[in-house]
């Protein structure tokens, strides 16, 4: 075998490698939370539609958090967002949130973020009976 053909190929699995490790490894910090914290803060801090809120509640404040969405299989999503607002609102005290708006983050190409999810809601310290859907 040639020295020429050696380098060839020496390239060609340089070259499928690097695509194969790109449709793997997820770009930048998606910052995502295991699922058995998902479930316990979907438990702890859930989602209430404000339409169908009591007045047994207490705004406690604006929360926001962003995840990475750059794998080339996906990101974390808005699930993973969503986690990481209750995650910020139990911190607080709260013990639920409302008016989830979520959209478009920023970028950081340097990083590696090509497309992200940001979300805000409001932080509710919320009294037991308080209806949920």
């Amino acid at each position: 075998m040639t020295t020429s053909m050696k380098v060839t190929i020496a390239i060609i699995v340089a070259g499928v490698l690097g695509i194969a490790g790109c449709l793997t490894v997820p770009l930048g910090d998606t910052g995502g939370v295991d699922t058995a914290t998902v479930q316990k803060l979907n438990h702890d801090v859930p989602l209430y539609d404000s339409s169908k809120l009591s007045g047994n509640y207490l705004k406690v404040g604006s929360i926001s958090a962003s995840g990475c969405d750059n794998s080339f299989l996906g990101g974390p999503g808005r699930e993973m967002v969503l986690a990481k607002l209750q995650e910020e609102a139990e911190s607080m005290g709260a013990n639920g949130i409302t008016d989830l708006s979520c959209g478009h983050g920023s970028t950081s190409e340097f990083g590696g973020c090509f497309s992200s999810t940001t979300c805000s809601a409001t932080a509710l310290k919320v009294v037991n009976g308080t209806d949920n859907n």
